[in-house]
């Protein structure tokens, strides 16, 4: 920004740039007006912001947001109260705020902060606190930056950095989930996907894909005619079940339980859109439908998840607090009982319920499960130790019988699917042994005269054709 941007657009509350350039930079822009702003406020007392066009000299503004709090002066307007602006030259501007020169960007500088960031009566920081920030940050991250391009240029990405250099030295000899230095990343996802079952949904205008993984192998792919929800379109769900040994890696690798990482959380454009997902918030009443069920349905402690929507035109409402988004016909059409969210979240559950019974572990495992998860916490259990009460091949043998039950479609809306060979297989294996086991009884039937050489022929015609 430069002198005119500030005056012009940052301090007019009522502008909002984003109302006529949807796009920056290869992204979707996002944020309701004034919104950002307030935000500083809320933050602390004071704002330094220094802004720079490429070429120009560092815009700076002071605001002091105690002018803006004075009680008891009906007279006084918002356009009455000075704020402080000025130009930086480029070859001061080190030695003026401390920061290190830069050819474009903006940095917000907020002190006297509102909230007490150090321990009572101590002016050392709370490392409690800046891991729950650097927690707090990793859910703003959307695992798959659905609005950063291929190209993947500099300018494109989301990125951020927590820097608190009195904890430099102690983050070196803390495990990757204690310490608070470092680029924020939300890798959570993509560690999971090969531990746990789960599924992803893509709805367009016209068609829906669905993949269901169990452990990484897909289970089968589905497309059919997008026929119900014809106000949704780039719209992607990934839920992911939690089995007790997930809960555990989970632990393991996030320094905290899945229950407190939240649900199902909301990302439009790119961005998180709070309450939805923290911990606490049942925005799919997904426990309410457990109480109704509680051994054939999902609850929140059981699945985690994502629902990402690209939405260029504005069709999901946030609502200007950004607490939310409006409960337009948009958002019945993905979030209501019959909803995109609900047909997908099934066809999980149903996998998890009649698919592979909950992944149920033994009664005897369960009772010392608690030195299973101090095992994976310590990293002294491997997933070949994992125990269950079914084999995996007779899972799969009862997992392609019930294949179709478990999708759930009408075959009029089907356009394609592929199911996993491995299951075919072994249907295909098990009935070759049913077929050669009558045949060796029809044989011992001849050898014992049960039968005539006639019919052990037409036996014999039929099995050749």
């Amino acid at each position: 920004m430069d002198r005119s941007d500030i005056v012009d657009k940052w301090l007019n509350i009522a502008y909002s740039e984003k109302k006529a350039i949807k796009k920056q930079f290869d992204r979707l822009l996002a944020g309701a007006k004034g919104v950002g702003r307030f935000s500083c406020d809320r933050l602390g007392e004071y704002l330094n912001i220094y802004s720079r066009k490429p070429g120009n000299r560092i815009a700076h503004l002071f605001v002091d947001w105690k002018q803006f709090e004075v009680e008891n002066d009906r007279d006084l307007l918002i356009q009455g109260i000075d704020v402080y602006f000025r130009e930086i030259p480029v070859n001061q501007f080190k030695s003026v705020t401390g920061y290190d020169l830069f050819e474009s960007g903006t940095i917000l500088e907020i002190t006297k902060l509102r909230s007490n960031w150090t321990y009572y009566d101590d002016p050392i920081w709370s490392k409690e606190k800046l891991l729950n920030l650097k927690k707090q940050l990793e859910k703003l991250i959307n695992p798959n930056q659905a609005y950063i391009q291929e190209n993947k240029n500099a300018q494109n990405l989301f990125l951020i950095n927590l820097i608190a250099e009195d904890f430099l030295e102690e983050d070196r000899g803390c495990p990757e989930n204690q310490k608070i230095n470092g680029d924020i990343q939300n890798k959570i996802f993509e560690k999971l996907n090969f531990r746990t079952t789960s599924i992803v949904s893509k709805i367009n205008e016209s068609t829906i894909t669905t993949t269901l993984y169990d452990k990484g192998i897909t289970i089968y792919e589905l497309v059919e005619h997008n026929l119900h929800y014809p106000k949704l379109k780039n719209v992607t769900i990934s839920l992911y079940y939690l089995s007790p040994y997930s809960k555990a890696y989970f632990t393991k690798q996030m320094g905290f339980r899945s229950v407190e990482f939240g649900s199902i959380y909301l990302f439009i454009n790119g961005f998180r859109i709070p309450p939805y997902g923290e911990e606490g918030d049942d925005w799919l009443k997904i426990d309410i439908r457990k109480g109704q069920g509680y051994s054939r349905n999902l609850g929140t402690r059981e699945v985690i998840g994502r629902i990402e929507i690209v939405d260029e035109k504005e069709h999901f409402k946030i609502v200007s607090s950004r607490e939310g988004i409006v409960k337009n016909e948009s958002y019945k059409e993905l979030a209501d009982d019959y909803g995109f969210f609900y047909k997908t979240f099934k066809r999980l559950e149903n996998y998890i319920v009649d698919g592979i019974g909950w992944d149920s572990i033994p009664e005897d495992v369960k009772k010392k499960f608690a030195e299973i998860e101090k095992k994976i916490a310590d990293n002294n259990f491997s997933e070949e130790e994992e125990i269950y009460i079914e084999s995996d091949s007779d899972k799969f043998k009862r997992i392609y019988s019930l294949i179709h039950s478990i999708i759930s479609t009408k075959p009029k809306e089907v356009i394609s699917l592929y199911v996993n060979e491995d299951l075919i297989f072994q249907k295909v294996k098990e009935e070759k042994e049913i077929a050669e086991n009558e045949f060796e009884k029809i044989l011992d039937d001849f050898s014992n005269n049960k039968i005539s050489v006639d019919a052990l022929n037409r036996i014999l015609e039929k099995r050749q054709n």
